[in-house]
């Protein structure tokens, strides 16, 4: 039901992600070219019980600050989304309990997921898609409906909880949502969202947080990596806090992320930004400003 592909073992190349609706998830390990499906191995294949859920969208990102990528997997009516934490040697844990993700979000079916700052405080939110796929869900025994709020769980020192869930304001009635678009769209300095829906029209949603917390976005050109370099790994070191994003294509469910990479910044002013490339070269940026947008281009 949803893909992704990023370095999950933080050795230079793309593994792949493949989760499935219902049984093992996988992950092919990217060995030299050769990849390997490892999942069971590496933690990943099923949920802290052993259960293959109905799992549906897919994210990855550095949620604990340490460089690696977490996983965040979103599941069917009745059961969590998961969250697994990564650890060096790519041993990932089932946490979705200690981080206190998505107990809210446990009576929806859940799809399109995005692991974006949207508050621009330095750390890492989660914005799910909800609604499930019968018409007539409201008369069945999981107590939701066809059409329900998306949800923005904020980060809260590392947790979820469920009283830092915002329902997702906007003009327009709920939905059966599906899909997803994260980017910066009006050029503010927040990540906006466009959501398609099931059957209905999709959503334009701005990003109208209060927030005074400073920001910068980085775009990359490669030149001996590919244009579009995916894949390409960059570091934002703002005072002592590292953050790491990486060059992605595509989401799941049916979704993407733009091609900028988006950092909160909280209260730091400027920022020094290192690049790892898919082709082996490493590049250093010396302090730059917040609140801009600054292109970079492969040496």
């Amino acid at each position: 039901m949803g893909t992704i592909a990023c370095d999950l073992d933080a050795d230079g190349d793309q593994d792949l992600l493949a989760v499935s609706d219902g049984a093992a998830n996988r992950m092919y390990r990217n060995d030299r070219g050769q990849f390997v499906e490892a999942a069971l191995e590496h933690g990943v294949a099923f949920d802290l019980k052993g259960t293959a859920n109905g799992s549906m969208g897919v994210d990855a990102a550095d949620i604990t600050g340490d460089g690696l990528s977490e996983i965040l997997i979103t599941t069917y009516t009745q059961q969590l989304p998961t969250l697994f934490e990564n650890s060096p040697g790519a041993f990932f844990s089932d946490t979705t309990r200690i981080r206190a993700v998505g107990i809210s979000l446990r009576p929806h079916v859940n799809w399109a997921v995005g692991l974006m700052d949207f508050d621009n405080d330095s750390d890492t939110d989660i914005f799910v898609c909800n609604g499930h796929f019968l018409r007539n869900a409201d008369v069945l025994p999981e107590v939701t409906r066809f059409a329900v709020p998306n949800a923005l769980l904020l980060n809260s020192d590392g947790r979820f909880a469920p009283n830092s869930d915002q329902q997702i304001e906007t003009d327009q009635p709920d939905a059966s949502s599906r899909g997803a678009a994260f980017e910066d769209f009006d050029n503010d300095g927040d990540i906006d969202c466009i959501i398609l829906n099931c059957g209905s029209a999709a959503q334009v949603l701005e990003n109208t947080t209060v927030s005074s917390g400073n920001w910068l976005e980085v775009e990359l050109s490669g030149t001996t990596s590919p244009r579009m370099p995916v894949g390409a790994k960059v570091s934002l070191i703002a005072g002592d806090r590292t953050q790491s994003r990486e060059l992605s294509s595509g989401r799941g469910y049916q979704s993407h992320c733009g091609t900028r990479l988006h950092f909160g910044l909280g209260e730091y002013d400027e920022a020094r930004i290192k690049v790892s490339w898919p082709s082996g070269i490493e590049s250093d940026v010396a302090e730059v400003d917040c609140n801009t947008l600054i292109r970079l281009v492969e040496p």
